[in-house]
């Protein structure tokens, strides 16, 4: 196993997950499209908290659908992920290049903070390929 990359992905989702437990309010987002006619609200929630005014729905639709309860989730999926990976590790298989299963799955993973300063060249190369 790389120990180097399993830090690395379990820092960056401690990180995601102080930023979202950070976020006032329920957790839920609420998105107003600015100057709109009918003032309709876009909302990932009914009374999702705290409301943003936005000029464009793309952005809009992107925040709402970011909001942190679903990062919350994202976070626990991929803590999953690792674990189901951890408890499997001795029984998996090499794949063709010889590294294994589970630091493949890890490498991946890490590309969500590829523009992280500690996130290694070497690992890019590797998702690359």
């Amino acid at each position: 196993m790389n120990d180097a990359l399993i830090d690395f992905v379990e820092a960056r989702l401690a990180d995601d997950e102080h930023v979202a437990r950070g976020v006032a309010g329920s957790g839920t987002w609420a998105a107003y499209l600015e100057g709109g006619d009918d003032g309709r609200a876009i909302e990932s929630t009914p009374g999702g908290d705290p409301g943003a005014v936005v000029g464009d729905e793309a952005m809009t639709m992107h925040m709402i659908r970011h909001d942190p309860e679903r990062a919350l989730r994202d976070v626990a999926s991929k803590r999953a992920i690792i674990a189901q990976a951890r408890a499997y590790s001795p029984e998996l298989e090499h794949g063709d290049n010889g590294e294994w299963a589970f630091d493949q799955v890890l490498y991946h993973l890490a590309t969500t903070w590829i523009e992280h300063p500690d996130f290694r060249p070497e690992w890019r190369a590797y998702v690359d390929r």
